[in-house]
C-alpha cells in the first residue's frame, strides 16, 4: 500500500485512528523517536463505521476467466498487499510468505494460499490506478469518520497534489515509474494516486487524479510550479475548490487569474 495512513490494527483486528493535530504526520514507525511524542491518545472507530481492507479489496473486479478459478481475487490482492508491506518483493516471496508466515493467519480467515504464478497472472491482469482507486476511496471514508468525530468539520480541508516516484521500480534503465498522489494535510493519508504515462508529467493526470476524489467543494488543494496552469485554477473553481498554487516569475506576467 502507497503512502502513510492514519489506521492501525491491534491483535484483536480492532482499528484505531489517530486524532489530527498540527503536528508533522509520521507514521509510527519513523526511526525518529521524537516524532512519536505528536501521536497523541488513539481513539476507537466506532464498530458499524469499519470495512476490513479485504472487504474494500473484494470489491475489485475479477478480470481472470471464470474456468478454473480456485483463489477469489479479492483475497489474492490482499495477501499481496500485506507481503509487500512486509517486504516481500517478488511474486515467489509473495507466495511464501503466504505458505508460511501467515499460513495459520489466512486460514482462519477462510484463505488458501496461491502459488507464485497465480499470484503473478492475476496482479497482471490488474491496473495499479484501480488499485489505487479501492484503497484510496476507502482511505478517504477512514478520514472523514475520524474528522467527523473530533470535530474536523469547522476545519478547512487542504490536499497538497505532487507526482513522485514509485520506491522500489527502478528498472534497468534507472528510470523509475512516476505517480501522482493526493495527500491530506491533516491526516497525512493519501486519498487517490495515478500513474503517469510514460513520456509524459504531472500537468495531464492533475484532473485525472482529482477526478477518483467525489467531494472538492470548500477544499484548499496545493500544488508546486507545474500546475500553475489556468486550465487546472478553472477545473477547481469548477469543483467548488479553493487552490494555492506555486507561481514562477517567468510565469507571473502570463497568468490571468
Amino acid at each position: 500500500m502507497r503512502g502513510r495512513h492514519g489506521w492501525t490494527v491491534d491483535h484483536e483486528g480492532s482499528y484505531t485512528v489517530r486524532p489530527w493535530s498540527l503536528a508533522v504526520p509520521a507514521v509510527s514507525s519513523s526511526p525518529i523517536a521524537t516524532l512519536s511524542y505528536h501521536l497523541g491518545a488513539l481513539t476507537e472507530v466506532p464498530t458499524a463505521s469499519r470495512r476490513s481492507p479485504l472487504e474494500v479489496l473484494e470489491q475489485a473486479p475479477d478480470p481472470r476467466r471464470k474456468r478454473g478459478v480456485r483463489h477469489r481475487f479479492g483475497a489474492i490482492l490482499y495477501i499481496s498487499t500485506c507481503a509487500v508491506v512486509s517486504g516481500s518483493k517478488s511474486y515467489a516471496a509473495i507466495a511464501e510468505w503466504a505458505a508460511d508466515t501467515a499460513a495459520d493467519t489466512l486460514a482462519a480467515m477462510g484463505i488458501t494460499a496461491p502459488n507464485a504464478s497465480t499470484i503473478r497472472r492475476a496482479l497482471s491482469a490488474f491496473t495499479g490506478d484501480g488499485f489505487d482507486t479501492l484503497i484510496g476511496g476507502w482511505l478517504t471514508g477512514r478520514v472523514a469518520d475520524a474528522r467527523a468525530r473530533h470535530g474536523g468539520k469547522a476545519r478547512r480541508r487542504a490536499i497538497a497534489v505532487d507526482g513522485t516516484a514509485m520506491r522500489g521500480s527502478r528498472s534497468g534503465d534507472g528510470r523509475a515509474r512516476m505517480v501522482m498522489a493526493a495527500l491530506d494535510h491533516d491526516a497525512g493519508v493519501v486519498l487517490g494516486q495515478v500513474e503517469i504515462e510514460d513520456k509524459s508529467n504531472e500537468i495531464p493526470s492533475f484532473s485525472v487524479l482529482l477526478d477518483t476524489i467525489d467531494d472538492l467543494e470548500g477544499v484548499v488543494v496545493t500544488a508546486d510550479a507545474p500546475h500553475a496552469q489556468c486550465e487546472h485554477a478553472e477545473y477547481l473553481r469548477g469543483r467548488g475548490a479553493f487552490y494555492i498554487l506555486t507561481v514562477k516569475l517567468r510565469r507571473s506576467a502570463g497568468v490571468g487569474w
